[in-house]
């Protein structure tokens, strides 16, 4: 057995009978590997990770509006204050 037929080859020939280029041959594999992972982190984040009663929702909501939230950037505490 010679030592070409131990060892699976490096090139990928197309239906054409051309080789693909190293830079091709590195970049599919990769550009395959981060569009599952794209797809694993899209399905995931659309995904419910525990379902959560209503009342619950409801008495966050009625705790969050009670705190009266602004948009605003936070008050700094001015010299008088301070000193």
């Amino acid at each position: 057995m010679t030592q070409s037929a131990t060892k699976p080859s490096s090139c990928v020939f197309l239906a054409g009978g051309g080789q693909l280029l190293q830079p091709q041959q590195d970049l599919i594999p990769h550009t395959s590997h981060l569009l599952c992972s794209y797809y694993l982190l899209k399905w995931a984040s659309q995904c419910l990770s525990s379902t959560v009663p209503l009342d619950m929702l409801d008495a966050n909501l009625q705790h969050l509006s009670v705190l009266e939230l602004s948009d605003s950037p936070a008050l700094t505490p001015s010299k008088s204050m301070v000193s």
